[in-house]
């Protein structure tokens, strides 16, 4: 868990990180799609794991990129220091 600045709420790191995901996927999106006329199926989304991180550090950063469902990426394979997308 992860708490606001004020100590009062709190809310799991996988919850933070779905969001933020989520957050940038949808921007980019809109971004491409009005400046370039460019839709979610032409774009392959790639999500960089840092290798320094611990194996449980990078299980929820792919299970939180699982549960926003894009629908690119169809299947993740955590591998040691790898996160491979098809």
């Amino acid at each position: 868990m992860i708490s606001d600045e004020t100590g009062k709420k709190e809310l799991p790191i996988s919850t933070i990180l779905q969001e933020s995901i989520r957050y940038f996927f949808v921007k980019a999106l809109e971004t491409l799609s009005k400046e370039r006329n460019i839709e979610q199926e032409d774009v392959y989304w790639v999500l960089t794991i840092p290798a320094i991180w611990k194996e449980s550090e990078k299980r929820i950063m792919g299970e939180a990129a699982i549960m926003v469902n894009i629908n690119c990426i169809a299947r993740f394979v955590l591998s040691k220091s790898i996160l491979y997308y098809e």
